[in-house]
């Protein structure tokens, strides 16, 4: 995929998405995505975009561009950066969580 057609994917999500947070629409596992470890990946532009999610399907398309737009090898059947990112995640959750803190915050 482009990064021309990522942009545009991208800057489609962002006018779709209509304005207000509705966070509490979301289940569980969508609401607390943002506040994980991909917090600190994720561009300013891709946290103002996330409050202005109003149900899981929004959520799950702004996930799923993330991962497209940091996919180093478009077109192929995985996407190495992913699987990397959640290796080590799975890594430092593993060795190194604290009392309730996840190891990968």
């Amino acid at each position: 995929m482009s990064l021309r057609r990522v942009i545009a994917i991208f800057a489609m999500a962002a006018v779709t998405l209509p304005a207000g947070s509705a966070l509490a629409a979301l289940s569980a596992k969508h609401a607390a995505w943002p506040n994980g470890p991909m917090q600190w990946l994720m561009t300013s532009d891709e946290k103002a975009a996330w409050r202005r999610v109003t149900s899981d399907e929004e959520a799950q398309r702004l996930i799923d561009l993330f991962w497209v737009r940091r996919d180093p090898t478009p077109g192929t059947p995985g996407n190495e950066f992913r699987e990397t990112i959640e290796t080590r995640i799975a890594d430092a959750d593993k060795f190194f969580t604290f009392g309730n803190k996840r190891g990968a915050m």
